[in-house]
């Protein structure tokens, strides 16, 4: 690949200080040099540009270009097209990267004879009195065994949920041109990297995916695209692209049509409810629309594929016209309230919280708390000995025997899939009923996006 210059890192931008200046630096200073820096800017007006000129005159690798119209996926397609590196990264206006990101992502490119994508894991972050880092696991505990070797969607059809950025990897260049990978050119910033990721991953054939973490993506932007109050307009948008994109490839289409309706419908119908119930924005006279062309595509699928959409109930219902736009959603919103409204009660009661469990929803529950302002101590407890006297996002981790030693008054939260096992430990060691609280079950992101007192302030009905 003897290209001089390795990986091409591509940076929209639409007025983004006081951020940007953090994520272009971060770029710039990359231990692997080779690379040169794509910004495309959209029309800033808040200085954003002034400092890009700025590096430009202090690092001839940075390149300035411009989008006429206000679309991230547009910037990231102009990007593409204007790359000469051997691969392509992504870098997010507000994010920003680890120093050595880019040198152990080629590195790995070199030793597995250039894969398609070189990926991993990130870190979401907010900054409150300090900056709060939660990795994201691509791959749960069970499939750990795919890190660090060659892998596809076949092997795996769960990446479909579980790898959805665009921006944690790097990306051969001429895989992407060949393949004619693009991003919708909607207007604005939302969810136009989902259906690139999908390309992605329906047409590699050889991925590397690696459990270090080296991307940073900010999660306390209030003006960031995810806290829109029209994001499932926009869901149905990158859903309509990726449908049309379908028509188009008919392979990928039977391979893969089913998982890719149950991640968007899933997706849609989560965002649906946020953006009715919460944010009072509603859009009933487009549902029918977008329902019926869901149903035209699944119709197109075959049988075997369509018996996997009808193992999720919530998925044969919405196909099938059985699913209540109304009824279902509000019920699903009124019981996460309900579990959010009893554990801030008893939370405000404690300044003292254990959190049973480490792994992945233990420590989102802990970034939950901190997000919403929680001053109490917290300390987890976990019953693998390996990580007894540790740390996890700056809380000690303790054995279950020694914490309900120290700590007999606290208030316990249990992983809600580990609820009877936890529970009857618990009772054991002679922690009372009343001490224990069961969480609606987060996930990473939505511990970083979940703000109680908005969803505490909703009337009910």
């Amino acid at each position: 690949m003897g290209d001089k210059i390795h990986v091409s890192v591509i940076m929209p931008v639409l007025n983004g200080m006081p951020y940007f200046p953090k994520a272009l630096q971060s770029v710039c200073g990359q231990s692997l040099r080779d690379i040169e820096v794509l910004v495309i800017d959209a029309g800033s007006t808040d200085g954003t540009v002034e400092f890009i000129n700025k590096q430009m005159e202090e690092d001839s690798r940075v390149r300035l270009l411009h989008s006429e119209i206000k679309s991230m996926g547009e910037q990231y397609n102009i990007g593409i097209s204007n790359a000469r590196g051997s691969y392509l990264a992504f870098c997010e206006s507000d994010d920003y990267f680890e120093q050595d990101m880019l040198e152990s992502l080629f590195t790995v490119a070199r030793e597995n004879d250039y894969p398609n994508a070189v990926k991993s894991d990130f870190y979401m972050f907010f900054e409150n009195e300090r900056e709060v880092n939660l990795q994201y696991h691509i791959f749960p505990k069970k499939q750990e065994c795919f890190y660090g070797r060659e892998i596809s969607l076949k092997d795996y059809i769960e990446l479909f949920n579980r790898d959805v950025n665009m921006w944690n990897g790097i990306y051969e260049r001429q895989f992407i041109l060949n393949n004619k990978i693009k991003l919708n050119n909607s207007k604005g910033a939302a969810f136009q990297d989902t259906g690139f990721v999908q390309q992605v991953n329906m047409l590699a054939e050889r991925q590397v995916y690696l459990s270090e973490p080296y991307y940073h993506y900010r999660r306390d932007n209030d003006g960031s695209s995810v806290y829109s109050k029209e994001t499932s307009k926009f869901a149905m948008q990158e859903c309509r692209f990726m449908m049309a994109w379908f028509d188009d490839h008919p392979k990928e289409k039977s391979l893969f049509g089913g998982a890719f309706l149950e991640r968007v419908i899933g997706l849609f119908l989560g965002l649906y409810v946020k953006n009715k119930y919460i944010n009072n924005i509603s859009f009933e006279e487009e549902i029918p629309v977008f329902r019926k062309e869901i149903i035209e595509f699944s119709k197109r699928l075959s049988d075997s594929v369509r018996t996997r959409l009808f193992q999720n109930d919530t998925l044969f219902a919405f196909l099938n016209h059985d699913y209540d736009m109304e009824i279902q959603p509000l019920i699903h919103l009124k019981k996460e309230i309900e579990l959010i409204r009893i554990m801030k009660n008893e939370l405000d009661r404690h300044d003292r919280v254990v959190i049973f469990g480490a792994g992945e929803i233990g420590q989102s529950i802990c970034v939950f708390l901190e997000r919403n302002g929680y001053k109490g101590e917290i300390l987890f407890c976990d019953n693998n000995p390996a990580l007894k006297g540790t740390c996890i996002l700056k809380h000690k981790v303790n054995s279950v025997e020694d914490t309900v030693k120290q700590w007999q008054d606290a208030l316990y939260i249990v992983n809600p899939n580990m609820l009877y096992d936890t529970e009857y430990q618990l009772l054991q060691y002679g922690i009372h009923c009343d001490q224990i609280v069961v969480p609606l079950t987060i996930s990473p992101h939505l511990s970083m996006e979940l703000d109680w007192n908005i969803l505490l302030d909703k009337k009910e009905g």
